[in-house]
């Protein structure tokens, strides 16, 4: 063994084929990380010929060509293709910036789907089972789950190049959108087709890999204007796409980076955020149901230090103005706007707890989780403990939204120079009515803990979430 590692480090063909000629059980050797000599020799194209003419498997649980386009040599990579490579969803030939790369990775999915389809039409005539639909105007896609289960029981070996992508190639989470563009000239046209666990692309595109998300936010666009269902509901936490869309545009990650979007990109954000579809949610946070923009707003902290330094609750006011920006300049009749933002930075500040879909996502590690949604005898337990809060909140609402057509400024110096002079008197006073009654608890004797039990029901933070969907 120490012999072929050498033969590979020195990049020496001769080397490599006298020490498989004498070794050749050693071909398909897993090094103590798991790794095989294939991987090893990825940046040595000479090596990966020889290492598959001696009989090396590509392991279907490794994803070796995501891990040739992340060393940079392509010249590996038509190799191993042709070798019946598998295309994993997760790789990242999806994202790469080598266009070439990219059209022959896509050839080789329309190949591969063509020897599937006519499989199917060559041995499937006939048979009873649930009818995969297949339409001659397109390349197989999220037919094929359907068709390969059938051919292999029947007798149909399905070889490794023909190893199905769990779900349609849209659904790869590295896409970007040249490759989605190549994929629908090739004919992929599954844009809307749900996987296993009911997600659809556009579902699985806002929920993973959000570390960059101007990237993200473009692919989301594309899919967009492709037709998708942007209203579709989560299979788990029932709250809309698009608002999970106005999760992710409302976070400090891509407020923060409105610096370096281009004008198409700041264009994106503004159409997304100013839909005004409602959904069906209970919550003190919107009067009818949350939109985008109220789920933009409602991720907007606490992370800077604008108005309350050092609390937790900061809202993060940079982030809400930047938000209002994007939209403002792409909605015409943009009066709602100003009403949306004050609502929901007075929501924060008075300490009340979301129990709209808004208090159901989370991101981790670059992740949108999504848990179920609170019952109604939840919701209704909350807002009954917070009724006087919530009413406080109706009232200051209806004090500001007064002031601010009254004044006719703009959203900036009002929430500066009235807006938050009058919450810091309101604040003050509820923090004196707090300590006031639990001196009267104190006085008949009653144990106050450090922590209010308010949240209870609504604090669920350290329940499961559904990082799998």
């Amino acid at each position: 063994m120490p012999g072929i590692l050498e033969a590979i480090y020195l990049q020496d063909g001769s080397m490599l084929k006298k020490e498989l000629r004498h070794n050749p059980e050693m071909v398909n050797h897993r090094l103590p990380c798991e790794q095989t000599l294939l991987h090893i020799a990825l940046p040595w194209p000479q090596g990966v010929s020889i290492l598959l003419a001696a009989g090396a498997n590509i392991a279907p649980d490794q994803n070796i060509l995501s891990d040739a386009c992340w060393l940079g040599n392509s010249s590996s990579i038509p190799l191993l293709l042709d070798h019946g490579c598998p295309i994993n969803l997760s790789s990242s030939v999806f994202s790469s910036r080598n266009i070439d790369l990219q059209k022959l990775v896509v050839s080789h999915l329309v190949r591969r789907r063509n020897r599937l389809g006519g499989l199917a039409a060559n041995n499937l005539s006939g048979i009873d089972f649930q009818s995969p639909n297949l339409r001659k105007d397109r390349v197989l896609n999220a037919q094929a789950d359907v068709v390969a289960p059938v051919l292999s029981r029947t007798g149909v070996e399905i070889d490794l190049a023909l190893s199905l992508l769990p779900t349609t190639v849209y659904h790869a989470t590295t896409m970007n959108v040249k490759m989605g563009n190549l994929l629908y000239d090739a004919g992929f046209r599954d844009f809307d087709e749900v996987d296993a666990l009911e997600m659809s692309p556009f579902w699985t595109h806002v929920q993973y890999d959000m570390w960059k998300p101007l990237e993200k936010l473009s692919v989301l666009a594309w899919l967009r204007d492709k037709g998708v269902d942007m209203y579709r509901r989560h299979p788990v936490g029932r709250m809309m796409a698009i608002h999970a869309v106005g999760r992710l545009l409302g976070s400090p990650r891509l407020c923060f980076g409105i610096g370096r979007m281009s004008s198409e990109q700041q264009e994106q954000t503004g159409l997304f955020l100013s839909d005004r579809t409602t959904d069906d949610c209970k919550c003190a946070c919107s009067r009818t149901g949350c939109q985008a923009l109220a789920f933009a707003l409602a991720d907007c902290g606490p992370f800077t230090h604008n108005f309350r330094p050092n609390t937790k609750f900061n809202i993060d006011f940079s982030c809400c103005l930047q938000v209002r920006r994007l939209v403002k300049s792409h909605v015409p009749d943009n009066q709602w706007i100003p009403a949306k933002a004050i609502r929901a930075m007075s929501f924060r500040w008075l300490e009340l707890t979301h129990t709209c879909h808004a208090s159901l996502v989370q991101w981790h590690c670059g992740r949108l989780s999504v848990k179920a949604p609170l019952s109604m005898d939840e919701i209704n337990e909350i807002q009954e403990e917070e009724r006087d809060l919530i009413q406080q909140l109706e009232d200051l609402v209806a004090e500001f939204e007064a002031k601010f057509d009254d004044l006719g400024i703009p959203l900036i110096p009002f929430l500066e120079e009235h807006w938050k002079p009058r919450m810091d008197e309101v604040l003050r006073a509820n923090d004196e009515e707090k300590k006031e009654e639990k001196r009267r608890m104190r006085e008949l004797g009653v144990t106050i803990g450090e922590e209010s039990s308010l949240h209870e029901i609504a604090d669920r933070e350290d329940e499961d979430w559904s990082f799998d969907l």
